[in-house]
């Protein structure tokens, strides 16, 4: 946690340089004038403030840190599965099938990957080969030691794809994880 304003003003400093030299892009001029925001108790909501610094986007509040990383997510996806062949719509599904991975703490291999997107709305009728190319892709982006998917990480941010995902429909993304509930 960076305590004082002065530290966080040091760490947001550290991390905006960072950034800046990893995207060869300018770093801000000027700190944040709510460095004394709860907001920037986490030092990692004051680094993902600085990415947006770099990125020449304002945010306001821990949403709109957290919104403006997942963009950054969501673009990610996109392109990786446009150079995989698949279609910009498929890409949006992606999104949704990582926050059911994520709330299910990861998934152990190809075929509970493509079963977990088999019961979103959104893959529902997609063809198998398109299923499996997504897992796979998804595979790739997320690999881990114990999970052949890992969930999103860290933990805030998948918390905050969960959240918005389950805003749309929580219903469709727990039946995917916890199974269906009972009716009636």
């Amino acid at each position: 946690m960076a305590f004082s304003v002065e530290d966080r003003a040091e760490s947001y400093q550290i991390a905006a340089s960072a950034f800046a030299n990893q995207l060869d892009k300018a770093a801000p001029e000027e700190l944040p004038d709510n460095l004394d925001s709860d907001d920037y108790k986490r030092v990692l909501l004051l680094h993902m403030g600085a990415l947006a610094a770099i990125d020449g986007v304002v945010v306001k509040d821990e949403d709109g840190i957290l919104d403006h990383v997942l963009s950054r997510e969501r673009r990610f996806w996109r392109r990786h599965a446009v150079e995989r062949k698949l279609t910009p719509e498929v890409s949006t599904g992606i999104g949704r099938a990582m926050a059911a991975i994520t709330l299910g703490g990861g998934v152990d291999d190809e075929e509970r990957a493509v079963l977990a997107m088999r019961g979103l709305k959104f893959f529902h009728d997609e063809k198998e080969n398109v299923l499996i190319s997504v897992a796979r892709l998804l595979s790739e982006i997320y690999p881990g030691e114990n999970r052949w998917i890992e969930p999103v990480m860290p933990d805030l941010l998948g918390e905050h794809l969960i959240m918005r995902e389950m805003e749309k429909d929580s219903a469709e993304l727990l039946d995917v994880v916890l199974g269906p509930g009972e009716s009636g």
